[in-house]
């Protein structure tokens, strides 16, 4: 059996963080639907469109920036 193979790292030495979002046509188009259903961007929360949206695997942080 061979060891795993550490996690990338940058020149520091400080553990990379996960792949950048994509952010296609199809995420915009369901982010800007699940908003509107929402009552807009004043009312609608990052938990509650990301819920809308029905996209698995993405966090609330990649909807809320």
């Amino acid at each position: 059996m061979c060891p795993a193979d550490p996690p990338p790292a940058n020149r520091a030495g400080v553990p990379l963080k996960g792949s950048r979002l994509r952010w296609t046509l199809e995420l915009h188009t369901k982010f800007t639907a699940a908003c509107n259903e929402l009552g807009g961007p004043n009312h609608a929360t990052p938990k509650q469109i990301l819920a809308r949206m029905g996209v698995p695997g993405r966090g609330r942080k990649e909807v809320a920036s």
